[in-house]
């Protein structure tokens, strides 16, 4: 597959920050937290609800971002966020976003996405889906995994995903939980080495429990 790269930019929040609100204290643990991104591939189909030209939906995806991040403030500052729209030839479309795990966690992500998607179908932000950077709070309940996020109910006016697909920049073993596209069960993603993977795949208890999903389709 060839990619052209048709334009760079850089998305600025509709209005500046307040002053007081300019640096983002991290927490200790945060700061010493490996510097890891979280990447995340949402792939819209043809007919997903929406025929506008894809140039409708760079301006709908940029002007809703920029009013977003007034509110996800800490965001708007040094690139901690960087997103990539992909149109390919047969009109089908991908969203690529890539950010820093430091500024976020998993849930703080899906509220992300929530509330961009709100704010393309709105117009405004909504004052339901606004962060708050508050820990005490949000804690407990803690969980991991990210089968309950929602990251297929990110909907900006031409339909939901009809799939997802994560990428592991870090080395070594990695396993991630998420949602279906269905909303029944939960998908895993695996990394392992080629020969691991192998000995994964055919153990006879892995194989009774999951159900292996054919994601090789020509177009979406």
């Amino acid at each position: 597959m060839e990619i052209e790269i048709l334009s760079r930019e850089t998305i600025r929040p509709t209005s500046p920050t307040q002053p007081h609100l300019r640096w983002h204290q991290l927490s200790a643990l945060d700061q010493l937290a490996p510097q890891v991104t979280f990447d995340l591939v949402l792939f819209y189909p043809i007919n997903g609800g929406d025929q506008s030209p894809p140039a409708h939906r760079e301006t709908v995806l940029k002007t809703s971002l920029s009013r977003l991040l007034t509110s996800f403030y800490p965001l708007a500052g040094r690139l901690l966020l960087h997103l990539q729209l992909t149109h390919f030839s047969c009109a089908s479309s991908a969203l690529g976003i890539c950010f820093s795990h430091q500024i976020g966690d998993g849930s703080s992500w899906a509220l992300l996405l929530k509330a961009w998607s709100a704010s393309a179908h709105l117009g405004v932000v909504s004052p339901q889906l606004t962060p708050r950077f508050n820990a005490a709070s949000i804690f407990p309940p803690a969980f991991s995994g990210a089968a309950g996020y929602g990251f297929y109910e990110a909907d900006f006016g031409w339909g939901r995903p009809r799939r997802l697909g994560l990428v592991n920049h870090n080395t070594g073993e990695q396993v991630v939980f998420v949602g279906t596209a269905s909303g029944e069960g939960v998908e895993v993603w695996v990394w392992l080495e080629e020969e691991v993977m192998g000995r994964f795949e055919r153990d006879p208890e892995i194989v009774g429990l999951v159900s292996h999903v054919d994601h090789h389709h020509s177009c979406l």
